[in-house]
């Protein structure tokens, strides 16, 4: 079987469970990061550099599971697939 692989020049957008890896994108690990803690906030600044770019990845990342939402919603098979071995 052969071992997952992200394709050339492109990156997942990854959780706080994975590590960063020059193919894997997550947050930074003890700074704010999701949405919940922005909100309400108009003139907040952000303490750090890692604070922005874990605002901007909760921002993105909720795009795509909105997005997975839709589809979902639109092809019913996506709530019903069955499962096959990778190879497949």
């Amino acid at each position: 079987m052969k071992p997952f692989e992200v394709p050339c020049g492109k990156y997942y957008l990854v959780d706080s469970g994975y590590a960063n890896t020059n193919k894997l994108i997550a947050p930074f690990r003890g700074y704010r990061y999701h949405l919940a803690n922005y909100r309400g906030c108009a003139s907040c600044r952000y303490n750090v550099e890692q604070e922005l770019f874990n605002h901007r990845h909760a921002q993105l990342r909720n795009v795509v599971e909105q997005t997975f939402g839709i589809w979902k919603e639109r092809f019913q098979v996506l709530t019903r697939m069955q499962q096959f071995p990778v190879n497949v």
